[in-house]
């Protein structure tokens, strides 16, 4: 089950082997990837994609050292997810972030 939520989020998110994100194109990669069932997938990602790490000081650290901060809380938060999914998410929170 795991396995399986991790690679639906990687595939969300566009990731490759290692991680990364893709900003567009989920709707597409999930209705490839899970025919038929690519929203019940989505509606699972809710947590995930929801999580949020306000930058303390940005005097003190940049965003390269912020997204390692998300990824650290993300893998601590959802042991369930494989460690690329859970960089996948660091990188969309840092693309996303503003």
């Amino acid at each position: 089950m795991s396995d399986n939520l991790s690679f639906a989020l990687r595939t969300y998110l566009g990731a490759d082997g290692t991680g990364g994100y893709l900003p567009y194109g989920e709707t597409a990669r999930m209705e490839s990837a899970f025919p038929g069932s690519a929203h019940k997938w989505v509606s699972r990602f809710t947590k995930y994609l929801e999580l949020d790490h306000p930058p303390s000081d940005w005097n003190s650290s940049d965003l390269a050292q912020e997204q390692r901060m998300f990824e650290a809380k993300a893998a601590r938060l959802f042991p369930e997810l494989d460690a690329v999914a859970v960089n996948a998410l660091a990188c969309r929170w840092s693309y996303s972030w503003q």
